[in-house]
Formats: C-alpha cells, structure tokens, sequence
C-alpha cells in the first residue's frame, strides 16, 4: 500500500511544483537591456525602402518643373506674338516691379535648391566611391601604404 502513494507523486509534481517552479523561475531571468543592434539586412531593406520612397516623389517634382516651365513659356510666347491681353502687355508698372521682384526671389530659391541636389547627389555617389576603394584587395592597399 505505501506502494501506492508514490504513484501520484509525478502527477503532484506534474501538476503542482513544475508550474510554481517555472513562475519563480521568470523572475531570475534577467531582462536585456537597450534596444538591440539592427541586423545588417534589416539595414539594407531599410535604405531600399527610402530609396523607393525618394523614387516615389522625383514624379511631383518633375511635375512641378513642367508646370512652372509651361506656366514662363506662355507668359513668354504671348508676349512675343504681340497679344493684347497677355500679362507682360497688361500690366503697370508697379506690377511689372512686382513681377520682377518675385521672379528674381524664385530664380535665386530654384538655384539654391538645385545646388543642394547637386550636393545630395554627389554625396550618393561617394557613398558607391568609398564602398568599391573599401572592397579593394586587402594587399592592395598594404602595398600602396
């Protein structure tokens, strides 16, 4: 019979002391700490992402290139086929002073502008420039050193 008690010994520790066990166990386990590293491919699916998405606005800029083109060579060609009713033939003078003033404030914003992307563009390209000089033949560069 003392046989018999041993029996629902694994059941007890089955079903009582392993689960009270692995709650107290939780609490040993030390939590990590800080944010962990990006992995390199989560890196590269993230630049190919911005990339996509820098791809995704180039259309609205040109857009808007084409627009303020077509919007000057109207303003332009009216006046040189002699229309009447054409802006530069309409306007006063003070208006003409106007027109010049904002003209001259976007021409200097659109040069501004194309200068910081050419520089945008030319730091991309260093980017490529430096990766192929880094992946040269290691005695490569021992040699030249």
């Amino acid at each position: 019979m003392k046989r018999s008690g041993y029996c629902f010994l694994p059941f007890f520790f089955g079903v009582v002391v392993l689960p009270v066990c692995l709650l107290f166990a939780e609490q040993f386990v030390l939590p990590k700490k800080g944010k962990r590293k990006k992995g390199s491919h989560v890196l590269r699916q993230q630049c190919a992402e911005a990339m996509g998405k820098i791809m995704q606005i180039m259309p609205d800029i040109l857009h808007v290139v084409a627009d303020t083109q077509h919007c000057l060579l109207s303003y332009i060609y009216e006046y040189l086929d002699g229309e009447k009713d054409c802006f530069l033939a309409c306007a006063t003078k003070s208006q003409l002073i106007e027109a010049q003033a904002k003209l001259q404030r976007f021409k200097s914003r659109l040069e501004s502008f194309r200068e910081m992307l050419q520089k945008e563009m030319n730091e991309m390209k260093g980017l490529k420039a430096s990766l192929l000089r880094n992946q040269k033949d290691p005695g490569e560069q021992l040699i030249s050193a």
